[in-house]
């Protein structure tokens, strides 16, 4: 009637292609490298071991293209028609993402991955975030900045007097991601709805002072 488990899962160097892709059952196809270390508990009934999985979760990735995934193809076209960013970033149904490294800093509690903490290093657009991803249901509840490093000459172009009003500091998006992980909704988010310590986090991680810029929506009224 009681079911107990302990795993340890160290990983060094793994094939992303192989090993992430079984992971996920396919729902994300991406290369690279992957380190991962994690010590998961869980006692119970054996259908509600899910719900009562315990534990730290780190995994790095790097150096890779990412081919397949359905949350970062969602703010990748959010961002695209933004009027800053303008089709810049590329498109996962054309081609992969490429990416230097991604680090996942997070553990299971109450049936949930609460991720503290995601860093990804692309080549054309850097991502800090956190938030929660339900292991049942399968949806998610994320707060990102994304900051499209490629696309700051161009801002500057299209914004009047933003050059002086940025000097040289870095252009960040604050985004949500929340819904069915096979269905995400992302939305850009307002200044005062994102959490401090997500733009401290931002801050130290990408390592430059951020500019967050609401006026970006364009198919709001008011803006």
């Amino acid at each position: 009637d009681s079911f107990s488990l302990n795993t340890t899962l160290p990983g060094k160097g793994l094939d992303v292609d192989t090993s992430y892709t079984c992971l996920t059952k396919g729902h994300v196809q991406m290369t690279g490298s992957l380190d991962i270390s994690s010590q998961i508990t869980a006692q119970g009934e054996m259908n509600q071991l899910l719900k009562a999985l315990e534990g730290p979760l780190k995994m790095s990735f790097h150096h890779g293209v990412i081919k397949k995934d359905k949350v970062l193809a969602r703010v990748l076209e959010l961002l695209n028609v933004t009027e800053i960013v303008k089709g810049r970033l590329p498109n996962l149904a054309t081609r992969g993402f490429l990416y230097n490294a991604i680090r996942l800093k997070g553990k299971f509690h109450n049936g949930k991955l609460v991720i503290d903490k995601f860093y990804m290093d692309g080549e054309t657009l850097d991502v800090v975030g956190k938030g929660k991803i339900h292991l049942e249901e399968r949806t998610v509840d994320f707060q990102l900045v994304a900051s499209p490093f490629k696309t700051v000459n161009s801002i500057i172009k299209h914004i009047p007097g933003l050059n002086y009003l940025m000097n040289d500091n870095l252009v960040s998006i604050p985004l949500s991601i929340t819904g069915p992980m096979a269905d995400p909704k992302v939305e850009v988010l307002s200044i005062t709805s994102v959490g401090t310590s997500l733009l401290n986090m931002a801050e130290r991680t990408i390592k430059a002072p951020v500019k967050l810029l609401e006026a970006i929506n364009p198919w709001s009224e008011n803006k």
